[in-house]
């Protein structure tokens, strides 16, 4: 069966590519691999148009335990992302979005990226990119209302009128702000749906792309290469080609091309993979608070519905300390929790439970330690029957009797890495089940991190002291940084960088693969820098900017 036919079956443009008969080629005038929000941000923007598209999907519509093998990295690097980091199925990894904006469903942080992490900064090296925030405010506009968000101000006196006002920070520098929240429906549901009426958009699902082909006449990409699980082979011919398969996956595919250029596709500097970046949450300490009103009056910084629309604030470096002290960006958020002192008696009964009693003495001491603890293992006890928010680590806000609940915040960091030419993604030693070799990270904290975190620190223990706000009980300085994920936050980023001399970026400020006219990347592995914000919404206006490109280009060439 061929693609034409299997369309005209079932009067559908969702195509299981193992029902194609072997050596099928599908042609089209735009192919892009990977179906995640970036693919299908851009296939939506062309549905309708003149043009025919393909979009390509390793996994299917519904989870495929057989896709998900082929994720993953090899051993031989040190740097292991979750399991949830990789995720094929039509949707990518809003699929797996953890961020439980309701109490059904999963979502994501939309914030855009600040004007500074455009900037070129003489502290952070290999810093800047060819747009500055302004060149991308009207597609931020647009991503927002992709991502379903109608009201998407960011100026924090937008919401505070309805919410807790913020901290008394002084705002040159600590400040709030705000972030808004996607729904992962928003594409696993609401944008699938639209590209299946799409009449001019064909979805091809179990189907891998191994790598994008060049027939030798010039240097531009004449079809991509696929395979599914049943061992079909097919290709798919078109004009334009994007590549939208993810941080980690877009610098494999390209190193994974490599027929007709041995160092792969757009690698002749050596730069595909390089500037590998991801964001770690890293324990800042924990704040005692001054008053026990703060649980009421920091209910700003929880996720909560205003107006119908999901929103929290966040504490955030000021630009002009950044500026000053020269700091990387970074966002502080506020955890409800308690302290991590043991309760005397509590270990006292653990340790009889564990050795048993030691004579009268024992019993004396025991019973001291329950009577001066009392009070807290009360508290304790009523803490285990009370019940907890419905999502998860958010919506403490609206829980009752806070006050004792909790003992203070635990403050997380979200801090930006400097992007580090020696910080990359490889291809490792390691076969996938296709016999593909799987990508291999090797990724270290810099110097530049550090110092950076460790400053953010002492100034956030400083403030919290000067505003009132309570004691920050900072972590030993005497070990690394204690992280929430080993494995990063799965935001990867920076491994085909976008600059426009060729020399220093695997992309141009159009997306464009150096060197291949037709060949595009789309995702968060052209950020040059990647600031302390979630890059999805970054990512989706990209993907809008680049399908805008497209089209113009398809237009000039009818």
């Amino acid at each position: 069966m061929d693609l034409a036919a299997a369309i005209a079956e079932d009067d559908r443009v969702i195509v299981d590519a193992r029902q194609l008969t072997d050596g099928s080629q599908v042609v089209s005038q735009l192919c892009i691999v990977g179906a995640g929000p970036a693919g299908m941000t851009i296939a939506r923007e062309l549905a309708g148009t003149p043009w025919r598209v393909c979009l390509v999907e390793s996994g299917g519509v519904d989870v495929d335990a057989g896709a998900q093998t082929l994720t993953g990295v090899a051993r031989d690097g040190n740097f292991f992302p979750p399991a949830n980091a990789f995720h094929r199925q039509l949707g990518g990894v809003a699929n797996v979005w953890d961020v439980r904006v309701t109490e059904a469903g999963g979502g994501c942080r939309l914030v855009p990226l600040d004007a500074i992490d455009f900037e070129p900064r003489d502290w952070v090296p290999s810093s800047g990119w060819p747009l500055s925030r302004g060149d991308l405010e009207p597609y931020y506009t647009r991503a927002l209302r992709v991502c379903g968000v109608d009201d998407g101000s960011y100026r924090l006196d937008a919401w505070v009128s309805a919410s807790p006002p913020a901290l008394p920070f002084d705002p040159a520098r600590i400040t709030t702000s705000i972030e808004h929240f996607g729904q992962a429906d928003v594409f696993t549901r609401d944008t699938s749906a639209a590209l299946e009426r799409a009449a001019n958009v064909d979805v091809l699902v179990h189907a891998t792309v191994t790598a994008l082909e060049e027939d030798g006449v010039g240097p531009a990409v004449t079809r991509v290469r696929l395979v599914t699980a049943s061992g079909r082979e097919h290709t798919i011919a078109a004009t334009l080609f994007v590549i939208a398969a993810g941080g980690i996956e877009n610098p494999r595919l390209l190193l994974l091309s490599n027929a007709s250029r041995p160092s792969g596709l757009g690698n002749h500097h050596d730069l595909v993979g390089r500037f590998f970046m991801d964001h770690h949450n890293v324990r800042a300490g924990f704040l005692v608070p001054t008053s026990r009103r703060l649980f009421e009056t920091a209910e700003l910084y929880d996720l909560r519905f205003v107006r119908g629309q999901p929103i929290m604030g966040k504490l955030r470096v000021a630009e002009r300390l950044m500026r000053e002290a020269r700091l990387l960006n970074a966002a502080l958020r506020l955890e409800p929790g308690r302290a991590l002192n043991p309760i005397r008696a509590v270990s006292s009964l653990r340790r009889v439970r564990r050795e048993g009693l030691d004579g009268p003495g024992d019993v004396v001491s025991i019973a001291r330690d329950v009577v001066a603890d009392g009070p807290r293992l009360a508290v304790a006890a009523l803490r285990k029957l009370a019940p907890r928010s419905r999502r998860g680590l958010y919506g403490w806000s609206e829980l009752s009797a806070k006050r004792w609940r909790f003992d203070g915040f635990n403050v997380e960091i979200q801090v930006e890495h400097a992007p580090d030419p020696a910080n990359r993604v490889v291809l490792g030693e390691e076969r996938d089940p296709l016999g593909l070799p799987r990508a291999a990270i090797h990724w270290r904290w810099g110097a530049v991190d550090l110092d950076s975190l460790g400053r953010i620190q002492g100034i956030l223990a400083e403030e919290c002291g000067r505003a009132g706000v309570g004691r920050l009980e900072l972590p030993p300085s005497d070990v690394g940084p204690t992280v929430t994920a080993p494995g990063g936050i799965h935001h990867h980023m920076g491994t085909t960088r976008m600059h426009v001399d060729e020399r220093h970026g695997v992309v141009d400020a159009d997306c464009r693969v150096h060197g291949v006219p037709n060949l595009f990347v789309a995702g968060s592995s052209v950020f040059p820098t990647g600031g302390y914000a979630n890059p999805t919404l970054t990512i989706v206006a990209l993907a809008i900017r680049l399908a805008d490109h497209l089209k113009a280009l398809m237009a000039r060439s009818a």
